[in-house]
C-alpha cells in the first residue's frame, strides 16, 4: 500500500492528485490510500485509488506505518511525523506559482529535509523514474537511506 497525504489546506493540489492518479494507473496491483483534504478528486479514478477527504489521527498514523511508501506535500507536521516514525517520504511541495499555497515555504522546508537525507524531493523526478522506483524499492527507513552529496 502507498499512503499519500495532501494535508488540509483549503487550496486544491491538482498536481499531486494528477500524479497519484497516474501512479495508481501504472501500478494497478498497489493500493493507494489518499487523504485529499479539500482537493478536488476527479470522478473517474483507477480502482486501486481509495480517497478519503479527512481521516482521524489514529488512521493517519496507521497508514504512515503500514504504507510501503508515503507520498506527501511538504507540510512541516507531516514531515516531522515521518521523521519520528523513521520514514523517508517522497515529497511534492505545494507552490505559490500554481496557487497551491500562500507562499513557497514548503519548498524551504523540503530543501532542509532533503539536505539532511530525511526525504526525497520528487518534484523534478521524471515520471517513469518514479514508477520504476516505486516498483523496485522496498520501504525506505531513514537509518538505511543515504543520498551521496556532490
Amino acid at each position: 500500500m502507498i499512503f499519500a497525504t495532501i494535508g488540509n489546506d483549503h487550496r486544491d493540489f491538482k498536481r499531486m492528485i494528477n500524479l497519484l492518479k497516474l501512479l495508481a494507473k501504472e501500478l494497478p496491483k498497489e493500493d493507494f490510500i489518499i487523504q485529499s483534504g479539500h482537493s478536488i478528486i476527479p470522478k473517474k479514478v483507477p480502482k486501486n485509488f481509495k480517497n478519503y477527504k479527512f481521516i482521524s489521527r489514529k488512521e493517519f498514523e496507521n497508514n504512515l506505518l503500514k504504507g510501503r511508501f508515503v507520498i506527501t506535500h511538504a507540510g512541516a507536521g507531516t514531515l516531522l511525523q515521518c521523521f519520528e516514525k523513521n520514514i523517508v517520504p517522497l515529497v511534492l511541495p505545494r507552490r505559490l506559482e500554481f496557487k497551491e499555497h500562500v507562499n513557497n515555504h514548503q519548498l524551504d522546508i523540503l530543501n532542509e529535509f532533503t539536505d539532511q537525507n530525511l526525504c526525497i524531493n520528487i518534484e523534478h523526478l521524471a515520471f517513469h523514474k518514479l514508477v520504476e522506483f516505486l516498483k523496485n524499492e522496498k520501504r525506505l527507513l531513514k537509518k538505511e537511506f543515504k543520498i551521496e552529496k556532490k
